[in-house]
């Protein structure tokens, strides 16, 4: 389904540059445009897990390669609530919460945590997030989801494989680490890449031979 943050810029009153202005001038219009949206989701949530869904996912992100775009006491107060409301729920039907958020956003990991949020992706090192750092912290809590460069495209495939190799060596001890790209699959992969990944991936997931 559609984000909460990234909903109220995508479809009622973007660009970016302008909610962001609003959150801090016009706070209370903000919490109106977010509630109008927070109310849609959970009623298409409901409706979708009522029809069986495993699993619920939404886009929302919070941040660029330097940090959030607001701070986590902003976050707390005017977005946090509704992604609580939004996981409640479909824990209530037994049904996992997967959030995607590019940017730097461990500073609001622990709020997550808190919300007992199932999976967070990407968690991709061009945003800058530290994947060994958020498994030592936060990887009996929440799963990771990710990992991969973005540019894994333009990498040979001799690089690709010790990438591959550097990811799973910090993501996988003790579970909680599913293996992906924080961008999907480049359009400038090769094919023959592209399968190698695939066939890497089968390889070293089933043996471990993280060395």
């Amino acid at each position: 389904m559609n984000g909460f943050f990234s909903g109220v810029w995508y479809f009622l009153r973007g660009p970016l540059e302008t909610i962001l202005k609003d959150i801090y001038v016009r706070r209370d219009f903000y919490r109106k445009l977010i509630a109008k949206i927070g109310e849609f989701n959970l009623k298409a949530e409901k409706n979708l897990l009522e029809r069986g869904a495993m699993m619920i996912e939404w886009p929302d992100d919070l941040g660029h390669s330097r940090g959030t775009f607001v701070s986590p006491k902003l976050y707390e107060d005017l977005i946090f609530p509704w992604h609580a409301k939004a996981i409640e729920l479909a824990h209530k039907y037994g049904a996992f919460v997967n959030m995607h958020s590019h940017g730097k956003i461990d500073a609001l990991i622990p709020l997550l945590v808190r919300a007992k949020l199932d999976l967070l992706n990407p968690v991709g090192p061009t945003d800058n997030m530290d994947l060994k750092d958020l498994k030592e912290k936060y990887g009996g809590e929440i799963c990771f989801l990710g990992g991969l460069s973005k540019n894994i495209g333009l990498m040979s495939a001799a690089n690709l494989r010790e990438h591959l190799l550097d990811r799973l060596r910090v993501g996988a001890p003790g579970g909680g680490f599913i293996l992906g790209s924080e961008g999907g699959i480049p359009m400038e992969m090769s094919i023959e890449n592209f399968n190698f990944l695939l066939k890497a991936s089968k390889k070293y997931r089933k043996n471990s031979p993280l060395s």
